[in-house]
């Protein structure tokens, strides 16, 4: 059993989900998976912050928030080295394909052009194999080290709560301010 069986659960159920998307609309499948990929950064970037009070959060995260949108998640997981440079590209032309697919100026499948020429994008296109299965070799991708960083994080502190085991922790800010 892995050390992270929330993270397993969550990636069987994502699999589960590429099987039965496989019946659905094209746009469909870019909206919901990326909506995991965008779920899994913010909960990836919040497990690499110090802890955090509700009100902090949602002033990160909601609303008019720093970390609102996919896109600045992408960029600040890039700035602050949670993601490689693979993961980084792959990350934005899932926002890309998501976006063209949720505010189309035409009726829009990976087979279209405009996706295709943005699932070129992604590390894992084939043209033999498509667009469709480059989105999909990417989430699975992506996915896989969004996992490995969660791993990564929690050895860190495993190891530095070792080495300085008398240390103060921060106390999250319990003011709302």
């Amino acid at each position: 059993m892995s050390e992270f069986p929330e993270i397993e659960e969550l990636e069987a159920k994502i699999n589960a989900r590429f099987k039965e998307l496989q019946s659905r609309t094209h746009p469909g499948v870019a909206l919901l998976v990326s909506g995991y990929i965008d779920d899994f950064l913010q909960d990836l970037l919040l497990h690499k912050m110090r802890p955090l009070s509700n009100a902090i959060k949602d002033r990160l995260f909601k609303g008019y928030g720093p970390l609102e949108s996919f896109s600045a998640r992408i960029d600040i997981a890039y700035a602050f080295q949670v993601v490689d440079d693979k993961t980084y590209e792959n990350m934005r032309a899932i926002k890309d394909v998501r976006n063209k697919f949720a505010h189309p100026t035409e009726e829009l499948n990976f087979n279209s052009p405009i996706i295709r020429e943005i699932c070129k994008r992604f590390s894992t296109f084939d043209i033999e194999k498509g667009a469709l299965r480059a989105f999909t070799d990417a989430i699975s991708e992506t996915l896989h080290t969004l996992q490995q960083q969660f791993t990564i994080t929690d050895y860190a502190r495993g190891l530095l709560d070792f080495l300085e085991p008398d240390q103060e922790k921060p106390s999250p800010d319990k003011s709302g301010k």
